[in-house]
């Protein structure tokens, strides 16, 4: 009895004096040369739940804009967070030396690592090709850009009819003749997710039908966000793995994950195999084809149904909404891009007066210079780190990131650097661009190769969707100005620096119809 209790007692101390070792391990191991965010602070704010845009302009940005590259600790460990643009260079370019990896590879068994499996965007290697050869065909496909006007038409109509009727419920209770406004975050999302459902999906979610129906998988997704949000369990993986106490929602988030594929699962396994060649160059049907054939497995179809519905929607009603807003703030801004897009449907022939073709609205300066803006200002992703060192990888100034470091960069904090974008990086100024569109895809072109412009990654990795993330703001940015007068509503403010995110919430604007 005695010794078996020797024994146990060893084998604790063993277990024991093996944490406080990878702990200390943990803490101390870190890129020499860079200076640190120190782990106290961002366990504070992460305590105080601090946004991560608030920690980027009060912690983050003065050392960043110093030393263009910083030791930050995320998700358990010490990681290097880059923003000088020839670091941001050599990072994303150097696929073979820093390979992507995401939650999955990152934080196993975290909820983030649920809810994204592994797939296209955060593989590495064989299994990316792999993921790159079945899908980016179907997602790069031509679109009918008659059903992105569609989609338009519907959003505008809608946007028409819930302002109708906030003017007369306010008209009304006040007998005030002047509209309260409407909230737009949950109508954009809506339209996004109808839109990549029909173009990818070829499903029907019919979102904007009836703006009261919840969606299943849209209701699913808002559930398994609003559970993510203890900064503390992010900072700290481990708290979320030890259970309930510490980190209550874990349990019902991970409910959401499960009823989030199988509401996708659900409603693309009942479609029928199509029919119409070009139909069956759809992304769902070539996924599925993959799945049923034994070249993708169930769990990488799963995964990547969920990202696939994540990002084929979140990031351009997140970039939509942000438009909206700034052109809400500025009268000669909205009233500039509402002239040049009248002049090109003037100049547009066809059965449809009030559409502009893609072609020519590719080709509208000021319309190609407010998107530009948009991204740059309002970065969908604002921050990631899903990238493992292969081996050790010279960043520059003698400084080199260790083998096994995580490396990740920030869009906003290299879109609003003063060293590349001057005193006004944090103003919302299209005319920065420039005034003739060669000369704006010159300077995108060029900001993209030098690092300083990455709202959809860069080079091999860059996002397969981004030119039809484009047409699609392209094409409704355009509907709505020409449609409406916007502004925002009496009492709703919102900025960057006071609110600590990027996306305005709940954000209320009122519509006035132009005719």
């Amino acid at each position: 009895m005695v010794q078996y209790t020797t024994i146990l007692t060893s084998l604790g101390l063993t277990i024991l004096t093996t944490l406080v070792i990878k702990i200390y391990r943990a803490l101390t191991t870190r890129c020499q040369g860079l200076p640190s965010i120190p782990f106290v602070a961002t366990v504070y704010d992460a305590y105080r739940g601090v946004s991560e845009i608030r920690f980027h302009n009060t912690r983050l940005r003065p050392v960043l804009e110093a030393h263009g590259a910083v030791n930050l600790w995320n998700s358990g460990q010490w990681t290097v967070l880059v923003t000088r643009p020839e670091y941001v260079v050599r990072i994303l370019r150097n696929e073979r030396m820093v390979a992507k990896g995401g939650f999955y590879r990152k934080v196993p068994g975290s909820r983030l690592a649920g809810l994204f499996g592994e797939n296209l965007i955060d593989s590495h290697g064989e299994v990316w090709k792999q993921f790159t050869t079945i899908m980016k065909p179907g997602i790069q496909r031509a679109h009918k850009i008659s059903t992105l006007q569609a989609a338009c038409n519907k959003l505008v109509a809608t946007v028409q009819r819930e302002q109708q009727k906030a003017a007369a419920a306010t008209t009304t209770a006040t007998t005030s003749k002047n509209p309260e406004g409407i909230v737009i975050n949950d109508l954009i999302e809506r339209w996004a997710i109808d839109v990549f459902g029909e173009m990818f999906f070829d499903v029907q979610f019919a979102a904007l039908d009836d703006v009261q129906r919840p969606v299943r998988a849209q209701s699913a997704l808002n559930a398994i966000l609003w559970s993510l949000g203890n900064h503390l369990t992010g900072a700290f993986p481990l708290l979320e793995r030890i259970g309930a106490p510490l980190c209550p929602a874990r349990p019902h988030c991970f409910a959401m994950i499960r009823e989030l594929e199988e509401a996708l699962i659900e409603i693309t396994d009942a479609l029928p195999d199509p029919s119409d060649k070009n139909q069956a160059d759809k992304l769902i049907y070539r996924m599925r084809g993959a799945r049923d054939s034994g070249q993708m497995s169930d769990f990488h179809y799963r995964s990547n149904l969920k990202m696939l519905f994540f990002a084929g929607h979140e990031n351009v009603k997140f970039a939509f909404i942000a438009a909206l807003w700034e052109l809400s703030q500025s009268s000669r801004i909205q009233d500039k891009l509402y002239h040049e897009l009248v002049a090109a449907t003037t100049r547009h022939q066809g059965d449809h007066a009030d559409d502009a073709s893609d072609d020519d609205l590719k080709h509208l300066p000021y319309l190609t210079a407010v998107v530009s803006e948009t991204l740059r200002l309002y970065p969908p992703v604002s921050q990631l780190i899903n990238r493992k060192t292969l081996a050790p990888v010279p960043l520059g100034d003698n400084i080199t990131i260790p083998e096994g470091t995580w490396v990740g960069w920030t869009a906003y904090g290299v879109h609003t650097d003063q060293t590349t974008w001057g005193p006004d990086a944090h103003v919302f100024r299209p005319e920065r661009w420039g005034d003739d569109v060669q000369a704006i895809h010159k300077a995108i072109s060029q900001h993209q190769v030098r690092g300083s412009y990455i709202p959809f990654n860069a080079w091999t990795r860059s996002c397969v969707g981004s030119e039809f993330a484009l047409l699609q703001l392209r094409i409704t940015l355009a509907g709505i100005v020409r449609k409406f007068k916007i502004t925002s509503a009496p009492g709703y403010t919102f900025s960057i620096a006071k609110n600590g995110s990027l996306e305005p919430y709940n954000c209320r604007l009122i519509f006035t119809d132009r005719t």
